[in-house]
């Protein structure tokens, strides 16, 4: 990114969090595929020890045969010849010198590492051949994650991955213009017969020798970049080898099947984003309600006022903020005020389902009782039988410290009275009866599988959920008598659906988290068309419902409000969860310099986490100012707290635990949007074999393709040379939480980690998260202030 572009977003950033927001400082280009720095830059941190020169010459591979081509390929990349067309390139002599180089290298590479019958093109030789590399491969990043010299390795693959890569476009690249120019097909016939003779010798058409081994060429480069491998480039980037990311391979492997020199690198913007005044809020940033269709007009307004007052005034003279306003929706205090519904003589009664995902269960009525603590009376209701792993999952909420606890002691009372029974030797056996124990939740038809066939089904017809007698769905009155709730809260829409054919009067808050097709997707896989017809018929009920002001179906990511949105064809707005029962801050233990330290946000999510987190560790000198940790199990949010940062390599384009640790004020180091387009489908690329894309059967498709051009499922786990695949991950990775958090750091290689890390001030960072927050809070106020009353009218 250009210094001074890097100068507006910081500076927009931090005048943002002061409440000093200028519209016309936020920027909506494209950077370049990624920030690349002069090897000067690099340099200077290497002398000053902050990251280690033995290991950068390590992993740079400074040993003979590569030292002479990445010297002569840095020279060749930042003079900017490498941008030119192919055949204006190839006649450069710099260009001659560097593909002679690397042609010495590609003959070599498949001499030592691939297998003979690869080259002439056969399927077997082809699919042994990709074994062969994606092993070779796996020993360079078990050599990277080691000190140097404690890992020798045999093949040419893994004592220098980056090398090869950089030969392999060199050569292609040849290819790709001596295909094209008849010319210099001619001169390389004639300057090197023997290598030409030995691509393809069987072969008489110049045209077919090239074509052939250019798609062998890109076999062999398809065969690295395959599934989780397409992260590998980007992840392990050394500072040695400029350029080299999984973005040029892709360009690699898209020119063979397109005439256009290079890939469009203009940054899609998806048209549903929200404006640049709302781009960073967390509450229906794109105007999805009516409040939210009015915040974007008034922040508009706004913006221009500033835009005004900054003209009239000058940057250097202050502003009449007194007259702008601060940067979120102001709260009606007089509704604040009051009591909640003029028309109710108690308190609103909440009945809250905990059922399969703690922190999305909890968010909205742990933030309603914060917003109105006089407004609510609360009642929590665990009905799963996987509350353990809830409750060791969800740290820090007093809620489940309460309700965790009996919870367990009741299903160990159960097990011990079914114990009894059973050890009665004469016990009469009987049918079992469907709401045999009404007390624990779900009946003796809930297995372990939390979404099987028969509890759906069971579900659908209303019977089997929850006992229709089971006192804890009541309210008691103060004159004896029960009552059914004002208000009911879930994160689950099978939850959603019974609830709301139980008691349909009932106004309902589902905040989803999950697709909307997941719960039923194992139904789709089986046949059960029985089951998805009922399924979507729930889900449209809901819809409908919605549409009336009885129920609100909000999306805890703007990246799940568009899923949400291509499925069904309806909008729902997008509310950040705001973690309020997080119960830790921001409070480093120790000093920067002096055993400070920074965590490594891991939970073994991504395939190659572990050697990412050690190639880190290894390449910080012995004047990084903090201990790298990586996370090993659950770690309680307080001892997280004491941290000065913590990094995150995410898999999905949302993490509950970003959200919290935003919560904390924590500094959060997250990768660059070229990293983001291809680790945030991870997620989606292994869960796709479940059938969980399916659209609505009555959405019409030519809505939702009017506004999304690409499939948020399928298009994005495309391959790596698709262009399709390649649009679609950009463009749906701007929708994920990493680019759309305000006061986030980002990077774009191990090494440049480290750096920023060097150079962070986390207070600062902290202060302006804090700042943030608040004014999401303040927006959230608002939200419900004018919502709630409508839903319980």
């Amino acid at each position: 990114m250009p210094l001074l572009l890097r100068a507006q977003c910081c500076l927009w950033l931090c005048c943002w969090s002061c409440c000093h927001c200028p519209a016309a400082a936020f920027d909506y280009t494209w950077p370049p595929p990624m920030r690349i720095e002069p090897q000067a830059f690099w340099r200077d941190f290497v002398d000053n020890d902050v990251l280690s020169g033995s290991f950068v010459q390590y992993v740079n591979c400074d040993v003979k045969p590569w030292d002479q081509f990445r010297e002569a390929f840095q020279a060749h990349f930042y003079s900017g010849e490498w941008k030119e067309d192919g055949e204006t390139w190839f006649g450069k002599a710099t260009a001659s010198n560097l593909l002679s180089m690397a042609e010495a290298i590609v003959q070599r590479w498949q001499d030592q590492d691939l297998q003979p019958s690869s080259a002439a093109g056969s399927s077997g030789g082809s699919a042994t051949s990709v074994l062969s590399i994606m092993q070779k491969v796996y020993e360079f990043l078990v050599r990277i994650s080691h000190p140097p010299g404690e890992i020798s390795v045999q093949s040419f693959t893994g004592a220098c991955l980056p090398g090869i890569l950089a030969a392999v476009c060199v050569y292609a690249r040849m290819l790709e213009a001596m295909s094209k120019s008849h010319l210099n097909r001619q001169h390389l016939a004639a300057s090197s017969p023997s290598n030409y003779s030995a691509l393809q010798p069987q072969r008489s058409v110049p045209e077919d020798i090239f074509k052939h081994y250019q798609s062998d060429l890109h076999h062999l480069i398809s065969s690295i970049v395959l599934n989780e491998g397409l992260l590998l480039p980007d992840l392990f980037s050394v500072p040695g080898w400029p350029g080299i990311d999984t973005r040029l391979l892709e360009e690699i492997l898209h020119r063979p099947r397109r005439d256009e020199h290079t890939l469009n690198t203009e940054r899609s913007i998806p048209s549903r984003m929200p404006t640049p005044q709302r781009y960073y809020s967390a509450t229906d940033p794109q105007g999805v309600s009516s409040w939210g269709r009015q915040a974007v007009n008034i922040m508009a307004a706004r913006a221009d006022m500033l835009h005004g007052a900054w003209v009239e005034h000058g940057p250097r003279q202050e502003l009449p903020w007194h007259v702008l306003g601060p940067p979120h929706m102001p709260s009606d205090s007089a509704k604040l005020e009051s009591e909640f519904c003029p028309g109710l003589s108690h308190k609103v009664r909440m009945l809250s389902m905990i059922s399969g995902h703690g922190a999305l269960d909890l968010e909205i009525p742990e933030l309603l009782l914060q917003l109105f603590p006089r407004w609510f009376e609360p009642r929590f209701l665990m009905v799963t039988g996987e509350a353990t792993l809830i409750c060791a999952r969800t740290e820090g909420s007093t809620v489940l410290d309460k309700l965790c606890p009996d919870w367990l002691e009741s299903r160990r009372l159960l097990r011990a009275s079914r114990g009894e029974r059973r050890s009665l030797r004469h016990r009469r056996r009987r049918r079992h009866r469907r709401f045999r124990y009404p007390w624990y939740g779900r009946t003796w038809l809930q297995r372990k599988k939390e979404l099987g066939t028969k509890h759906k089904l069971q579900l659908f017809e209303g019977v089997s959920y929850l006992h229709p007698r089971d006192p804890r769905v009541f309210f008691e009155t103060g004159h004896g008598d029960t009552v059914i709730p004002d208000l009911i809260t879930t994160a689950n829409f099978l939850e959603a659906m019974y609830m709301h054919w139980r008691f349909p009067s009932v106004p309902l808050i589902l905040f989803f988290g999950a697709p909307v097709l997941f719960q039923a997707a194992e139904d789709v896989a089986s046949g059960n068309l029985n089951i998805l017809n009922k399924y979507w018929n729930g889900v449209r009920d809901l819809m409908l419902r919605a549409s009336d002001g009885k129920v609100l179906i909000a999306a805890e990511s703007l990246f799940r409000s568009e899923q949400f949105f291509w499925q069904t064809g309806v909008e729902v707005p997008f509310l950040r969860p705001m973690s309020v029962w997080i119960n830790a801050s921001y409070a480093p233990r120790s000093p920067k310099h002096h055993g400070g330290a920074v965590l490594l946000h891991s939970r073994g999510r991504l395939k190659h986490e572990h050697e990412f987190f050690h190639f880190t560790k290894l390449m910080a000198g012995s004047n990084f100012p903090y201990d790298l940790v990586p996370q090993r199990g659950m770690v309680p949010f307080k001892t997280i707290a004491g941290f000065h940062a913590v990094v995150i390599v995410p898999w999905s384009p949302e993490l509950c635990m970003l959200r919290n640790l935003f919560r904390m004020r924590m500094p959060l180091l997250v990768p660059d949007r070229s990293l983001l387009r291809n680790l945030v489908h991870v997620a989606n690329m292994r869960i796709m074999p479940f059938p969980y894309f399916g659209q609505h059967p009555q959405l019409d498709k030519r809505i939702v393709n009017a506004v999304h051009p690409y499939d948020p499922f399928q298009d994005t786990i495309r391959s790596a040379g698709d262009e399709r695949g390649m649009r679609a991950r950009a463009y749906w990775a701007e929708y994920s939480e990493y680019l759309l958090l305000p006061a986030l750091l980002h990077f774009v290689s191990a090494a440049d980690l480290l750096v920023q890390l060097h150079a962070m001030e986390g207070r600062k960072v902290s202060q302006r998260m804090r700042a943030a927050y608040l004014n999401d809070i303040e927006d959230m106020r608002g939200f419900w202030l004018e919502l709630l009353p409508v839903l319980t009218r």
